[in-house]
């Protein structure tokens, strides 16, 4: 079996009662079955306080006041402070890290969704690489994992997505061009995939990979979108998410900012295309953190194409997640009249 993971991976640590976004309130925390029968058998003086704060009808801990039963004032586990990390459920052991299996291709990465983990995923202060390595197992296993798994659309999906990657990450070419680039790229590779075409995918990526790619490009895309083009998107974008269930209590905030901002653009476009200009230029590292996103999209997303072969819509969500995570950042900016001035802090709420 072969695992990846990106190089911060192993840096994350649990911040408690610093967190201003903790996991532990908001859901139900899901217990699975050995971590249930473990707590039921529980003895000593930590025991009542355990069993009472367990709904075992749902396999999951209480809430109160939206809260999970063992989260205290301090904002800790009372559960691992008693019995030790060892005693959590799954699910508190395992978030913010999570894994796609791909047969035999486990790749493990870290939960945007997590605060502490976001400044990782957004922030590393090294550049982020993907870490391959080789865990034995027995043939059996490995056969049960690779059935129903096609291994040539594999390889030609990574391949894939490694010159996607490589493009993206070109910071010598504008970031309009690479979007463009990339958008082109899978336009061609997805015509080749529909037709069962593999050994014509190499073809394809050469050319996109050639040094006379990038000129080609940029002489017959030389001009970015407009700002109106750009905001027109988003609109349309936000009118895609509206639908959507909502899971989650700050959206309707969070809806309003963007609404607002989408609104003020349309009456004053001039100041505000100079309003968005100042944005990007009053961030330290917001380049590199939309690079970063991206590829952390690209990785967690992509090779789902796997299972369906379909990499026009990864690439769909890949991009309409990073312009969500822009406007929702830059909707944050402008609603507190410009005073977030940390680059950390306004994309950390946002992602």
């Amino acid at each position: 079996m072969k695992i990846s993971y990106p190089n911060y991976y192993f840096d994350f640590h649990c911040i408690g009662g610093s967190c201003e976004a903790t996991c532990c309130k908001g859901w139900k925390i899901e217990i699975d079955g050995p971590s249930l029968r473990k707590y039921k058998k529980m003895k000593g003086p930590f025991a009542y306080r355990l069993k009472e704060g367990i709904s075992y009808k749902e396999s999951c801990f209480h809430m109160v006041d939206e809260k999970c039963a063992m989260l205290n004032a301090d904002g800790w586990c009372d559960l691992q402070i008693a019995l030790g990390e060892k005693a959590l459920c799954k699910t508190c052991d395992s978030f913010p890290r999570h894994r796609e299996d791909f047969g035999i291709l486990q790749e493990k990465m870290l939960s945007l969704s997590c605060p502490e983990a976001a400044r990782l995923i957004l922030f590393s202060q090294k550049p982020v690489k993907y870490i391959l390595k080789e865990k034995k197992e027995s043939i059996e296993s490995s056969r049960y994992r690779e059935k129903g798994i096609d291994d040539a659309l594999r390889k030609c999906l990574l391949d894939i997505r490694k010159t996607i990657e490589t493009i993206y990450t070109n910071k010598k070419i504008p970031l309009h061009i690479r979007k463009i680039m990339v958008a082109y790229l899978v336009h061609d590779v997805q015509q080749r995939l529909d037709k069962n075409c593999l050994e014509l995918v190499k073809e394809v990526l050469m050319r996109y990979e050639k040094n006379t790619a990038i000129p080609w490009f940029m002489e017959r895309f030389s001009s970015k979108p407009s700002d109106g083009e750009v905001q027109k998107n988003r609109k349309e974008l936000l009118t895609i998410y509206r639908k959507m269930e909502i899971v989650w209590s700050e959206w309707e905030q969070i809806e309003k900012k963007i609404l607002y901002l989408q609104n003020q653009w349309e009456k004053q476009p001039v100041a505000w295309s100079e309003r968005q200009e100042r944005y990007g230029i009053d961030f330290e590292g917001i380049e590199q953190a939309r690079e970063n996103l991206f590829v952390y999209f690209l990785h967690t997303w992509f090779l789902g194409a796997l299972f369906d072969g379909n990499i026009v819509s990864k690439m769909n969500l890949i991009f309409a997640s990073c312009e969500m995570i822009e406007e929702i950042a830059l909707a944050n900016w402008v609603w507190t009249d410009e005073n977030i001035k940390n680059t950390k802090d306004i994309w950390t709420q946002a992602a």
